[in-house]
């Protein structure tokens, strides 16, 4: 399609699903070339044929990608660096996270960890003994799970929480 007014030539797919018409965009001609629209209009044909809507199968697709990128960790160091604790409470905050919940669940995508899986990181590390006192961790565990919880809050105000998940 050819815009007259700002001289730009886009890319695009006109089509009808269920009785509407509709329209894919591609972006315009010199940042998108003939090949690639020719290809984003061979898969989304493929997926109207099938009764997926394009756009909507794009944004699916992009708010799983997001999902994978919203990791356990990088959502608990953002909480970490928005908590306003004196800088000796800040620096053991952050230590406890790096030993007990990042290896555990750090690495995996924030909506995937479950209630259940924080639960049986915590009684675990509830149940570790402390090699200066041979006592448990006890402690330690209601810390990690107060941070949990307020790292649970925060992510729910912003969209994606275990806590919502089974």
């Amino acid at each position: 399609m050819y815009d007259k007014a700002a001289k730009h030539f886009y890319w695009r797919l006109r089509y009808r699903m269920g009785g509407k018409p509709k329209a894919a965009g591609y972006g315009a001609f010199p940042e998108v070339s003939l090949a690639q629209a020719r290809a984003f209009r061979d898969r989304d044909r493929a997926l109207i044929a099938q009764g997926i809507v394009p756009i909507a199968q794009r944004r699916a697709e992009e708010q799983e990608r997001r999902a994978r990128l919203l990791t356990y960790e990088s959502i608990a160091r953002a909480w970490h660096g928005q908590t306003t604790d004196n800088p000796k409470n800040h620096k053991t905050t952050i230590q406890r996270l790096e030993r007990h919940v990042f290896p555990a669940i750090g690495g995996r995508p924030f909506s995937e960890v479950t209630r259940r899986e924080l639960a049986d990181m915590l009684l675990k590390v509830a149940q570790e003994t402390n090699e200066r006192t041979d006592a448990g961790k006890i402690y330690t565990a209601q810390k990690l799970a107060s941070y949990l919880s307020q790292i649970d809050v925060t992510e729910r105000h912003a969209g994606s929480s275990p806590a919502t998940a089974p």
